[in-house]
């Protein structure tokens, strides 16, 4: 099971997994927020930006208060990582289980299976939204929105998914990994759009 962490521990987390599994992670910070923390995301795959390796691209959480999303892309992170990353431990567990008479006790799927998604890069944004998360852990738990100031307005944050134009990232693949990321608006529009 995956603990809900506040936003400073899901970064230290971040962190964390890539320096225990630097050859095939890295972290990448697409900007910072109004408030001053990092939006940084997980690279899973060969570290190589422009390989032939398709991409793919999950944003994890948008809304503040959605916790269970983050969660979940982490325990799909620790999945792939543990399975690919930590060969001879999941071949002796695996032979544990088939000498029990199961392939892989509990799992629904293979150690193929999950070793085949390294046959894509992953860029993996655990938490697009790092204020309203923090916010939605200390102050008010059922906060949506990010927390810019609105242009000095008294109601404070936008709706991050409401930002993005008619058709986004519906027209082919993705082609924008493995440029440098521009500085993302304090205010909080369009976050993701320039990745």
């Amino acid at each position: 099971m995956i603990p809900k962490k506040d936003y400073d521990e899901l970064e230290a987390w971040i962190y964390h997994v890539s320096g225990k599994h630097d050859f095939n992670t890295e972290v990448f910070k697409i900007g910072e927020t109004e408030e001053g923390r990092n939006i940084v995301g997980l690279h899973v795959g060969d570290k190589n930006h422009s390989s032939d390796k398709p991409k793919i691209f999950i944003e994890c959480g948008i809304h503040a208060r959605e916790w269970i999303a983050p969660a979940a892309c982490r325990q799909f992170i620790h999945e792939i990582l543990h399975n690919v990353g930590y060969p001879a431990e999941y071949n002796q567990a695996a032979a544990d289980d088939q000498s029990a008479g199961n392939e892989r006790a509990g799992d629904p799927y293979t150690k193929e299976d999950v070793i085949g998604l390294m046959d894509f890069n992953w860029y993996i944004i655990l938490q697009m939204n790092p204020d309203g998360y923090q916010y939605s852990h200390t102050e008010d738990r059922m906060w949506r929105k990010n927390r810019s100031s609105n242009n000095g307005h008294f109601c404070k944050g936008v709706d991050l998914n409401r930002q993005f134009p008619v058709g986004h990232l519906t027209l082919g693949p993705f082609s924008k990994f493995g440029i440098q990321f521009d500085e993302i608006p304090s205010n909080g529009n369009v976050l993701i759009q320039n990745f």
